[in-house]
């Protein structure tokens, strides 16, 4: 298994497309806070895939932040977040094939 890449500026990183997306969709600064505050949104980014993909992935990808900024923290925010990740790699497989 590979090593995770980190980006230099902001520190995060993917382990599944080794890329640094995280910078391009929310802006170092937030980045690193957001990821301290809820990991699970590191799996909303859409830079990463292709063009026909993103157009499935990132308005759940800004939902997802969106949510994740305007509810307080708590079981049912994780909760709805989990299931919109599900909800997410559902509608992308089914662009996919």
């Amino acid at each position: 298994m590979s090593e995770l890449k980190r980006h230099p500026d902001c520190g995060a990183g993917c382990d599944i497309c080794q890329d640094d997306w995280p910078c391009a969709l929310l802006g170092r600064e937030r980045v690193q806070s957001r990821q301290r505050d809820n990991s699970i949104l590191k799996y909303f980014a859409f830079e990463h895939l292709p063009d026909h993909l993103q157009v499935v992935s990132k308005p759940i990808g800004e939902l997802a932040l969106a949510m994740d900024q305007s509810l307080p923290d708590g079981p049912e925010k994780s909760a709805g977040l989990r299931k919109l990740l599900e909800a997410k790699d559902c509608f992308v497989r089914a662009k996919v094939g």
